[in-house]
């Protein structure tokens, strides 16, 4: 019997967040009624208040690896920079070294400095 009704649970636990079924309708109609009553009860900084604070519970019983968990979340919302090593080709740095020595050199002013 007790196996039974553990399935019996299992199935109605999978249901309620299945979008498109009766049982989630039925749950997601029952939290939204909760919510209003909260903004009617009590206002609406008050109840989002109430919301942040069951968030963080969550957060803290719900989350073994914190630093983990949170290190994660904003390398998905900020993802790091790769670090590409530029490597120049030997004909490039053949080019550059040219243009270099090509380049007439410029007199310097009264201050020593180039104009």
């Amino acid at each position: 019997m007790s196996e039974q009704n553990e399935n019996k649970r299992k199935e109605l636990t999978a249901k309620i967040f299945q979008v498109g079924t009766a049982e989630c309708a039925i749950f997601f109609a029952f939290v939204a009624m909760v919510l209003a009553l909260l903004f009617l009860a009590l206002g609406f900084w008050k109840t989002v208040l109430i919301a942040v604070l069951m968030a963080a519970g969550l957060f803290i019983g719900g989350v073994k690896d914190k630093k983990a968990w949170i290190t994660a979340k904003i390398n998905k919302l900020f993802p790091p920079k790769q670090q590409v090593p530029y490597r120049a080709s030997q004909e490039e740095v053949q080019r550059v070294m040219q243009a270099v020595k090509d380049q007439p050199e410029q007199p310097a002013d009264e201050n020593g400095t180039e104009e």
